[in-house]
This record gives C-alpha cells, sequence and structure tokens, in this order.
C-alpha cells in the first residue's frame, strides 16, 4: 500500500525518461506519458496518490507541462475537473518562477500548488506571474526576502494583482482548454519605453514622463516645481542647479520635503516599536516567534503603506528581510529567554551593561539599533528622464 501524506514537496528532476518495467502499484497513475523525456506529470500523478483527504502538495514543474496537448492536456483537465459527473478541482495554483533559480537549468520554472482540502467547493485556481521579481546572481538568481513575502502572502489570501495574479474561474479554463499557460492570464509584460523624437532632436523633457512619476512627486510635494522648469509647450528642462547626474543626487539629499518625508517615516516606525515593544518582550513566555511574524507583518505593513513611500507588499517584503536578520536570535530568545549570547561582542562591554543596566535592556536596544538601522532600499531606485535628447537618472 502506499504511504499517505499530509503535505509533499517535490523537486523533481526535469523531462527524464522512465519504464514499467518491474513498476509496483500501478494504480496511481490515471494516465501514462510517452516514456521518453516527458515523466514530469508521472512523479505528480505519484505524489497525488500519496495524499491523504485533505492533504497537499507543491512540486516543481517545467513550463512545458502547462500548455502542452496530448494527454498532458488530458491530465491538465483530471486535476481541474475531475469527471463529467463531479467537479472536484484539487489544483489549486500556478505559480511562476524567475530563470535559472536552480542549479544545472537556466529555464524558469513553476510550482505546482494541489490542495485535496476544499477541492470539491473550489471553482477557481489562483495563477501567480512572479518570473520579474527576483536578484540577479553571477550563476544563479536568488528570490529575495521580499519575493517570497508577496508570492506566499498573494497564494494565502488569493489576492489578484495587476500583471501579477489572477483567480481563474474552472469556466475560464474550459474555454481555454485547460491550457494552464501563466502568460495567458497574467501578462506582466514591460510596457514599450515611449521615444519621444522631438526630445531626442530638439531636446528637452516630455512632460509625459515626468507626469509618469506623480506617485513619487506626491510622496514629496514641492519637489517636482524645483527640479524642472518649462521649457515650451509639453515639454520641460532641469532647473539651472542641475547640471548632472551627480547634481541631482545632491540636491535631493538636500532636500527639506524629503528630510521631512523621511523624518515622518523614522516618526512612524518608533511609534509602532513602542505599541509592540511589550509583545517582543512577552517571546520567552509565549515562545510565539511564528505568530509574531505574522502580527508584526500586518501591523508595521498597514502603518508603513499608509505614509504612501511603500505599497502594502513593498511594505512586507522590507519587514521580511529585516526580520530574517533577527530571526535566529528570535528562536534562541523564544527558547533561553534574553541573554548575554544575544549581545555582539562590540555591545557586551562593561561600560555599554552599566549604560544601559541590565542584560535585558541591553538586548532590547541592541535590537533597537537594529530597528533604526533598518534600510528600505525598495523606496528608491532609479527613473530614466530624457535631458536635452539623452536620458539621466533620477533617484525617486
Amino acid at each position: 500500500e502506499v504511504k499517505r501524506f499530509d503535505i509533499v514537496i517535490a523537486n523533481p528532476p526535469f523531462s527524464q525518461n522512465y519504464s514499467t518495467d518491474g513498476m509496483k502499484f500501478k494504480d496511481r497513475y490515471q494516465f501514462w506519458m510517452p516514456t521518453k523525456g516527458t515523466e514530469d506529470f508521472m512523479f505528480v500523478q505519484h505524489m497525488i496518490s500519496t495524499l491523504k483527504s485533505n492533504g497537499r502538495m507543491a512540486v516543481i514543474m517545467p513550463h512545458g507541462v502547462l500548455f502542452r496537448g496530448g494527454v498532458e492536456r488530458k491530465m491538465r483537465e483530471w486535476m481541474i475537473k475531475r469527471t463529467e459527473h463531479s467537479e472536484k478541482c484539487i489544483l489549486e495554483a500556478v505559480i511562476g518562477l524567475p530563470p535559472a533559480l536552480f542549479y544545472g537549468t537556466g529555464i524558469p520554472a513553476s510550482v505546482l500548488i494541489i490542495n485535496r482540502a476544499g477541492a470539491d467547493t473550489r471553482r477557481e485556481v489562483l495563477f501567480i506571474n512572479a518570473d520579474h521579481e527576483y536578484k540577479e546572481g553571477k550563476v544563479q538568481n536568488i528570490l529575495r526576502s521580499e519575493d517570497i513575502e508577496k508570492i506566499t502572502y498573494v497564494y494565502r489570501s488569493k489576492r489578484t494583482l495587476d500583471n501579477y495574479s489572477k483567480l481563474v474561474t474552472i469556466e475560464e479554463l474550459k474555454k481555454e482548454e485547460f491550457n494552464c499557460n501563466i502568460r495567458r492570464y497574467v501578462d506582466n509584460s514591460s510596457p514599450v519605453e515611449p521615444h519621444d523624437v522631438h526630445a531626442h532632436l530638439h531636446g528637452g523633457i516630455p512632460v509625459t514622463e515626468i507626469e509618469a512619476l506623480a506617485d513619487y512627486w506626491m510622496n514629496y510635494g514641492g519637489i517636482r516645481e524645483k527640479l524642472f522648469v518649462q521649457l515650451k509647450d509639453k515639454y520641460a528642462q532641469f532647473a539651472a542647479a542641475i547640471e548632472n547626474k551627480e547634481s541631482i543626487k545632491t540636491f535631493l539629499d538636500a532636500s527639506f520635503e524629503i528630510k521631512a518625508k523621511h523624518d515622518g517615516f523614522a516618526e512612524s516606525l518608533a511609534t509602532w516599536w513602542k505599541e509592540n515593544l511589550a509583545a517582543l518582550e512577552a517571546l520567552p513566555k509565549k515562545q510565539n516567534v511564528y505568530d509574531l511574524y505574522h502580527s508584526f507583518s500586518t501591523t508595521i505593513a498597514t502603518r508603513i503603506s499608509a505614509l504612501g513611500i511603500l505599497d502594502e507588499f513593498k511594505s512586507r517584503g522590507a519587514f521580511a528581510s529585516y526580520w530574517n536578520t533577527l530571526f535566529t536570535d528570535l528562536r534562541s530568545v523564544a527558547a533561553s529567554g534574553w541573554n548575554a549570547e544575544l549581545i555582539p561582542d562590540e555591545a557586551s562591554s562593561p561600560k555599554y551593561l552599566r549604560n544601559y543596566g541590565t542584560m535585558k535592556s541591553a538586548v532590547m536596544k541592541w535590537m533597537l539599533f537594529l530597528k533604526k538601522s533598518m534600510t528600505l532600499k525598495k523606496a528608491h531606485g532609479t527613473k530614466r528622464i530624457t535631458r536635452h535628447g539623452q536620458r539621466m537618472n533620477l533617484r525617486k
């Protein structure tokens, strides 16, 4: 008998050959794939057969299984619409991942989420296209903490986001003949960058390009008027103080508007810290590291996103990155309380302890320092704006 599991997670090799010689428990398989180079769905069928009645599984698959025809199409239909007389959708989500995440292959992969729980009432499949959000590496790309947080949060909350995720009804999938190509439902292709020929030839910055950054001008009121002056109808130019790219950074660093906004941001973080400090101090007693994370992630994302600098998902991602730097220490706190091992060498001197009294106070002071040092670089970045027919980087 095949052993049953609550949760199955797998990353099987792609496009392998297989043989039925000596195979046991053949009733695991509803569909027989060609034996040469297309065993992907054979792995999936085996894993599905090992799930309990309320079991879940996540398996890495190549994109080909999502849209190829023949028996693979029948397999997708079976996962979405089990029989002609009784619909039972066990396919809960399809997630597209960036390229070159896995050793030995540069092709993008996908994750199939199979969930037997709620299959009788499931009428939609969640598609997430996350193939543009990652950190590029020399050999392998990496999913950052914020990328993982966004995927998991959207999956758990079943959110529909423009150019990122969509709940697709079974009826729509039937009309598409159960083609599960992710871009068919969630196209995140970058828009074509406009080129203003007049600006290239005669100089000037198209006002339309400036207005495209309206969200940033709203966050830092008054900056736009100081950066640009009108050149002619529908075109502007940088103010006299902006002579080159370096002077843009100097100007923005000295800007009162940006400083005021960031001071408000820091004040909001400090208020959040005071509101949640008691919950953090109670960690050794409650030992609720994961519950604490979910609670903190929700409250800090609500507070930060209200400021307008970062949206909900960037806020959650920034906090996820910060939390990961403390996760090991927090687990130590939950297990053994506030103790000296948590304080780095430079903060454990007698002078430091004299200043902050108890060991617990010293640890909390160090964690406060880490909180204050949290950088939210996602709030910054670059946007290209035309100046006299050329391109310059403007820090947001």
